[in-house]
């Protein structure tokens, strides 16, 4: 399922692999997100103005990357939705987000638009690694 939230801004929904939670994954012009959505229909506080009356969040943050950070796209030939970024981190760890997307619709606007931003910042094409 892709959505688009705002013009700087792509959502699917997809699986983080290592929790199998489902949770949205987005790109704006400068960070990557992952965000759990809450279901839960907020419950409206009596005080306060209109935007402070909801008690809950619709999502929340569960990891969020600079784009200038990624490292490397992979895509995998014996599971082509799964898409697998890396990311280089200051004190000398990778990290990699494992994710399962749900359709290879998914999966193509994911890689290009990440591709598209990388571009746009570094003038160079961030194609993806394909690995068996």
């Amino acid at each position: 399922m892709v959505d688009s939230v705002a013009s700087s801004s792509r959502v699917c929904d997809i699986c983080f692999a290592e929790s199998q939670h489902t949770v949205a994954f987005m790109a704006t012009t400068n960070r990557v997100y992952l965000l759990q959505q809450n279901f839960h229909q907020p419950e409206p506080v009596e005080t306060g103005p209109l935007l402070e009356q909801f008690s809950n969040p619709q999502f929340a943050t569960i990891a969020s990357e600079e784009i200038t950070d990624i490292s490397q796209l992979i895509i995998y030939k014996s599971h082509p939705l799964r898409l697998s970024l890396g990311f280089f981190e200051s004190d000398d760890k990778n990290q990699v987000w494992h994710l399962q997307l749900e359709t290879g619709v998914a999966m193509e606007v994911v890689t290009a638009a990440l591709s598209g931003l990388w571009k746009e910042m570094f003038k160079v094409e961030l194609k993806p690694t394909e690995q068996s």
